[in-house]
């Protein structure tokens, strides 16, 4: 066994993707497995390998077997040393240290994103039990959610224990909920893949977003509960009528202390990670993979604190039919909440609405201390958003080193910074719009999209609903520039 490094991909059970072979990556001349998603708007290729030693330098060889003309490594701030093929046939050598998130873009083949993580240790201990001992073994056919749930509510019950492993294999489950107390620790080759009957996802009488049934995992009013490990959770969405089923992947409502790191999550039938109403929450180097066709919302936003307070979301990677990351305070249930010390940093996203956002809803009284920090972009319709549509103050935001590659035209006009707070109600609002914001910070904001790009900021009907927008390195194509303030006169 190697101990230099895992390839995660490499453990998955041979019933879960196909491998490609279009593309073909080695790490320090050691072959990786390459999962080829072929259900979404264009083929996107995945490498996920954790590192022992993540000083250590280390290079990557991609062959890419189709023509092409042009490579572009992303983020573009980790400055890698990079030799492009020049031609089909040639290899792209990169290096790198510590444990970086990249995306080679290739406009023969789409993008191929690979994500290095340190090597954490395995859970052990008196305090960790696996699914096997509660009757679970691997089956991709399957429906085994009762045996499943019962292991979490054991673990839960049990003083004495805390995580409960999911042992690699192809698991398949309906909707599943957390309890307290309780890990759910993904294993290397694990897949936790929802089932492809909407009968066995949950009870129709369970509402969030619009959501028809429960979402695939779920917690309600507990406390200090994990999803963590290098497995895959799929929500099958390719399998399901989401007209007639809509429910998102995870949702937490008034949790305390949640932890989530390193999981793969795929295929989401709505919001992917969804806390509601939590406290004390941690996101952490989490991969997630959807569809995003340009001219369709796929709705399958990447992470939504909704009326949350203390949240750090860290080194993550988000492909989204939507949103990114959007700081919410909705009024689903009839209930708000005020939120606040929101904190992002290190995402890199591919998606095709907002990157970097607060709202749209904001039905709450307050959101404040929301902050972004180191922002990549490589494919989106806006790069930061502050939309405040509803009711809420909004107070001492930042946007800090946000930089977006590609501007793309399609579900949303395309804008670089893009800050509303309109007071006529839009159809699908609850709430007039009544929302303030003040003292909004944007600090090293870019762009490279030559032709494309909007810059403003929105005032509406000239009541100074936005105070106090201060911005500093502006750049636009390679240019300062300024924030352009429109004056929308709403008539009723």
């Amino acid at each position: 066994m190697n101990t230099d490094y895992i390839d995660h991909l490499q453990a998955l059970p041979s019933t879960y993707r196909s491998t490609a072979n279009q593309v073909m990556v080695w790490l320090d001349d050691a072959p990786l497995r390459v999962l080829r998603y072929s259900t979404f708007d264009q083929p996107i290729y995945v490498v996920h390998a954790s590192l022992a030693d993540i000083n250590k330098t280390r290079t990557l060889r991609i062959k890419v077997k189709r023509k092409f003309k042009n490579q572009v490594i992303h983020p573009a701030r980790l400055q890698l040393k990079t030799t492009f093929a020049g031609e089909r046939g040639k290899d792209t050598h990169i290096e790198f240290t510590r444990c970086p998130y990249v995306v080679l873009e290739c406009d023969g083949l789409g993008y191929l994103c690979m994500m290095f993580d340190p090597i954490q240790d395995l859970p052990q201990g008196d305090g960790v039990v696996s699914i096997e001992q509660f009757g679970v073994s691997p089956d991709p056919y399957s429906v085994q959610t009762e045996a499943i749930q019962a292991a979490m509510d054991h673990v839960s019950l049990d003083p004495n224990l805390h995580t409960l492993v999911v042992p690699a294999g192809h698991y398949r489950s309906g909707d599943l909920h957390l309890r307290s107390n309780v890990t759910l620790h993904l294993s290397s080759g694990a897949v936790l893949q929802a089932s492809d009957q909407a009968a066995d996802l949950g009870d129709s009488t369970l509402t969030g977003f619009d959501m028809k049934r429960a979402c695939f995992i779920n917690a309600k009013q507990v406390k200090n509960i994990g999803i963590n490990g290098p497995g895959h959770i799929d929500g099958n969405r390719p399998a399901l009528d989401v007209d007639a089923y809509y429910k998102g992947m995870v949702l937490l409502t008034e949790c305390v202390n949640v932890h989530i790191e390193g999981t793969f999550f795929s295929d989401s039938c709505g919001w992917n990670l969804t806390p509601r109403h939590c406290d004390n929450v941690a996101i952490r180097r989490v991969k997630l993979l959807n569809n995003r066709p340009i001219y369709d919302c796929m709705n399958t936003d990447g992470c939504n604190p909704d009326g949350c307070q203390g949240v750090h979301i860290d080194h993550c990677f988000m492909h989204t039919g939507d949103d990114a990351v959007a700081v919410k305070s909705t009024n689903y249930g009839g209930k708000t909440r005020n939120c606040s010390d929101i904190t992002v940093t290190d995402l890199l996203a591919i998606n095709n609405s907002a990157t970097a956002k607060v709202g749209t809803e904001t039905m709450a009284d307050k959101m404040e201390r929301i902050h972004f920090e180191r922002i990549d972009a490589v494919l989106t319709a806006r790069l930061v958003v502050n939309d405040a549509y509803d009711y809420a103050h909004i107070h001492q935001v930042r946007f800090k080193d946000c930089h977006v590659h590609q501007l793309e035209d399609g579900l949303k006009p395309t804008y670089v910074v893009d800050i509303q707070a309109p007071t006529k109600r839009d159809a699908f609002r609850s709430i007039p719009g009544k929302s303030t914001v003040s003292k909004v910070t944007l600090e090293g904001i870019s762009s490279e999209c030559p032709g494309k790009q909007r810059v403003y900021t929105r005032i509406v009907d000239g009541t100074s609903a936005i105070q106090g927008v201060s911005y500093h390195n502006l750049r636009v194509d390679g240019q300062d520039c300024e924030l352009n303030y429109e004056e929308v006169v709403e008539n009723d």
